[in-house]
């Protein structure tokens, strides 16, 4: 099933065919943007790729993308790293970012093409980082996959794949966080405990939570969980500047704003402001290789 922000089967094949005949610019910025404003922004917004800043990758060599989907955060990392091995099992996603790849002369960036339920195409150590993202699916709760059988094999295999003391970043969705529709939160999801049980369980340590607000997708700040404090200064200071409600309106989020606001003017009357990292609506999720 395509996912929400994603096009359908048989128009991402006409996407991936466009890109080759009239360019992937002509792709992005036409074809796409006329089928879903949302599904194009998703698509080609480079902006998700500042998630990468939670990493040290400074001298890192090879970085692992997982679920690369149309390419704009593999594209990115490719830019500033000396290789990226970008994976996807769609094949039309795959033929877009090879269009693009070579019209754009990106050397850095490899396409790989293979299934994340199945073991892991590469020599045991090859990465210094992985990044996950777009893959709601390995997070169904337990009801659907029995002990989460499918995030822990995927995990199992990023901790094999990964280098000693190397990094792991996931950016995944709150089972328990607010303002998201019942689709979203059946289909995929686990909360924080559980996603901190599940690292620990495949050896990764130093598990560390950040809220992308006000979306994953748009992560405008990224906001440290561990500390109370930091929270509650962003939400009491940042969120009352008038250019970011600016911002939120201009992008058809400002029922969201209200409600979150009015949820955490009562939080704070409540002295329960340490709740909030509970149900923020998603999470990006740091975590190093244990030694």
């Amino acid at each position: 099933q395509p996912q929400l922000d994603d096009f359908p089967p048989d128009e991402a094949e006409k996407i991936a065919r466009t890109a080759a005949v009239r360019g992937w610019e002509f792709a992005a910025h036409e074809y796409m943007r006329a089928l879903s404003h949302h599904a194009y922004r998703h698509a080609v917004d480079e902006y998700r790729a500042h998630n990468r800043f939670l990493l040290p990758l400074e001298g890192v060599g090879r970085v692992l993308c997982l679920r690369c989907g149309w390419g704009a955060v593999a594209f990115n990392l490719a830019g500033c790293l000396p290789a990226v091995l970008a994976l996807d099992d769609r094949p039309a996603h795959l033929h877009f970012m090879a269009a693009r790849r070579r019209q754009s002369g990106v050397e850095t960036l490899h396409l790989v093409r293979a299934c994340l339920s199945a073991p892991l195409p590469f020599a045991t150590g090859s990465f210094e980082a992985a990044i996950i993202q777009d893959t709601p699916e390995i997070w169904q709760p337990a009801a659907t996959w029995k002990n989460n059988r499918y995030a822990s094999h995927l995990l199992a295999e990023l901790h094999r794949v990964v280098r000693d003391a190397g990094w792991l970043l996931i950016s995944a969705p709150n089972r328990l966080g607010i303002v998201r529709s019942r689709r979203e939160i059946q289909s995929s999801s686990q909360t924080l405990w559980r996603y901190r049980s599940l690292l620990h369980e495949a050896g990764f340590a130093d598990v560390g939570f950040y809220a992308p607000l006000p979306s994953d997708a748009e992560p405008f700040f990224i906001v440290p969980l561990q500390s109370r404090w930091i929270l509650e200064f962003f939400m009491d200071r940042i969120l009352q500047a008038e250019d970011y409600r600016t911002k939120l309106q201009v992008r058809g989020l400002s029922g969201v704003f209200r409600i979150v606001w009015a949820l955490w003017q009562l939080s704070r009357w409540l002295r329960l402001t340490g709740l909030a990292r509970y149900v923020v609506p998603a999470y990006l999720i740091t975590a190093r290789k244990q030694v």
